[in-house]
Formats: structure tokens, sequence, C-alpha cells
């Protein structure tokens, strides 16, 4: 589809060409920090993990000491923590998507102003269809890209953990790990 409207139109080239360069602006200009993420994801997963299982460990010594309402509590805190988490993540993914359909319609909107007498409507509607499955597979591109980098903070650690393990660096106090 992208070859045959480049072969028989060389202006939409320009349009296409518009279209990859202010995604990659997009995805420049607003700062993700794929990695941090994904170290306070771990971070935050982990204390979730340590509740539950002290909990589960201790339950009899929880009812015992009626001290479930400390455990709802500490769980509350951190869905509080992870509910707070996701928010900024999804502002940041919300900014980076309007940025750039932002700069994509005002891209085309120009480029529509310039060659609005030269082209029919249908060659017009052609174009935006392209523009727009093109953000998005560019997009989804980025995406992923980021996705992969904040997955690589817990192989990260793994990693560390696996060396400790092979080097036999492990001390029963755990400040090692």
């Amino acid at each position: 589809y992208l070859l045959g409207l480049l072969i028989f139109s060389r202006n939409s080239f320009l349009i296409i060409i518009g279209v990859i360069f202010s995604t990659l602006i997009a995805s420049i200009l607003q700062k993700y920090g794929a990695l941090e993420i994904g170290i306070l994801q771990s971070k935050l997963l982990l204390n979730l993990q340590k509740i539950l299982g002290d909990s589960l460990n201790g339950l009899k010594s929880i009812q015992a000491n009626n001290a479930g309402g400390w455990l709802l509590n500490k769980l509350k805190e951190e869905n509080i923590n992870n509910r707070n988490f996701s928010l900024g993540i999804f502002k940041k993914q919300l900014f980076y998507r309007f940025y750039g359909e932002f700069s994509i319609l005002l891209l085309f909107s120009f480029w529509l102003s310039q060659n609005i007498r030269s082209y029919s409507i249908s060659f017009i509607v052609t174009n935006i269809l392209l523009l727009v499955r093109l953000s998005n597979s560019f997009t989804n591109i980025i995406d992923s890209k980021r996705n992969t980098i904040t997955s690589l903070a817990a192989f990260i650690k793994l990693k560390k953990l696996n060396n400790l393990i092979k080097n036999k660096k492990i001390f029963v106090n755990k400040k090692e790990l």
C-alpha cells in the first residue's frame, strides 16, 4: 500500500517522512525513563510480595494478635502506591500519544493547505488513512521498545542474583542480596 502510494505520487513521500520524524521527535522530547520505571515497578511488587508472604507465613500469629487491621492497612497502602505508579505511567503514555498525534495533525494540515487544489478527495483520504496507520505502527514500535527496557530492570536484578549464587557470595543476613 505504501509502495503503491509512493510510486503514484512523490508528494506523499514528504508527508510520510514528516510523520515518521514527528513520531520520533515526540518520543525524544518525552523522557520516559523506562529503566527507572522498571526498577520502581520491581520494588513495588517486592513490597507487595513481602507483605503477602509475611502474612501467609504468620497467619496464625496475625489472627492471635488481632493484627488483621494492620495487614489490611499495609495492603491498602501498597495498593495506593501501585495506583499512583500506574497513573504516572498512564499520564506519560497519554502525553506521548497526544503530542505525536497533534504534531502529525499540524503537519498534515500544513501539507493539505499547500496541496488541496492539486489532489482529489480520494487521494487526500487515502493519505489520511496511511498517516494514521503509519503513526500507529511507529508508536507501537516505540512502545514495544519502552516495554522491553522496562522489563530489563527485573532481568538485571536476576542476573546479579545469579552471579552472586555462582560466586557463592550470599550471606546469612542477606545484605549482599
